[in-house]
């Protein structure tokens, strides 16, 4: 059995141990590392740390530079356009206190089941995805404002029909033969195409503050989570709020993301509410389709 004195050591220097893994310094000061990198300890990773969960990242604040940290690093460094090489250098460090502690996204309450979601890509035709690849869009709905993009379940069924039709099922996020387009390098990225160098810039000012997009356009096919913001970026300013969305007129959608096919391609315009109809039933929402807005589905 421990002696009374050994307890009382023991507790001590566990209550050391956690207070200097809390302790919140300055991280791009000459008190830690220039760069902080897997398998360090101490205060600058705890407040690493405490930077990474301002931002979601959900890791426990225990001063250890882990694999769960290190894979919270890795995913901030690609959704602002960083090098995701887990090593928290000058740039990371930078982007981590610019991005500060944002207000939490109004949140739409709006969802699908990993069931839900499977069933809406197989009924259209196309082979299964990941299901991670459902938890990144919800996740993206939420991080750029939740209802304010999508408010309800049908409109979610709407933005679904879309993506699988822009990314074939959700397998493609880049323009097919995109880089000898015209208008490369701007060509088609992302769920919903982002196409041209005003709608790089815009979506890169919106979600960034900064013009990384046309910079490096091909940042968005290098990770996930940045196909899906520029997509969910598109949606929230050209689609939502269009006349007759929110009422559910489908077409609307397609209008605001190519009006051109309502008039010069229109059986691509009805292949859309096509898949609308098919995800509505994934979904499960008892409601029939209304193509209204484009075309004459």
């Amino acid at each position: 059995m421990m002696s009374s004195r050994a307890l009382v050591a023991v507790l001590a220097a566990l209550t050391i141990t956690a207070t200097v893994a809390n302790a919140q310094v300055d991280i791009r000061t000459s008190s830690c590392p220039s760069i902080i990198r897997e398998g360090q300890t101490g205060a600058c990773v705890s407040s690493l740390q405490s930077l990474l969960n301002n931002q979601g990242a959900g890791i426990a604040v225990d001063g250890d530079f882990g694999p769960a940290t290190l894979s919270a690093v890795k995913s901030f460094q690609s959704r602002s356009g960083l090098t995701a090489d887990g090593l928290v250098g000058p740039d990371t460090k930078n982007a981590l206190y610019a991005a500060g502690s944002p207000a939490p996204p109004a949140s739409s309450g709006v969802s699908c089941t990993a069931t839900e979601f499977a069933n809406a890509i197989s009924s259209c035709g196309f082979r299964a995805q990941p299901d991670s690849k459902r938890v990144n869009m919800l996740a993206s709905i939420q991080r750029l404002g939740g209802s304010a993009v999508i408010s309800s379940k049908r409109e979610l069924a709407m933005w679904m029909a879309q993506i699988i039709h822009e990314s074939v099922g959700l397998s493609t996020i880049s323009e097919i033969g995109g880089s000898s387009a015209s208008y490369a390098p701007y060509y088609g990225r992302g769920y919903i195409q982002l196409t041209g160098k005003s709608n790089y810039q815009s979506a890169s000012t919106a979600i960034y503050g900064d013009s990384r997009l046309v910079s490096n356009p091909d940042l968005v096919t290098s990770n996930d989570n940045i196909a899906f913001d520029v997509s969910t970026y598109y949606w929230k300013t050209r689609v939502h709020n269009l006349s007759g969305v929110q009422s559910g007129q489908f077409g609307r959608t397609t209008v605001g993301i190519n009006g051109g096919e309502c008039t010069a391609y229109p059986a691509r315009a009805c292949n859309r509410c096509t898949y609308y109809r098919k995800v509505l039933v994934a979904f499960n929402i008892n409601e029939v389709a209304n193509c209204a807005g484009c075309a004459n589905c």
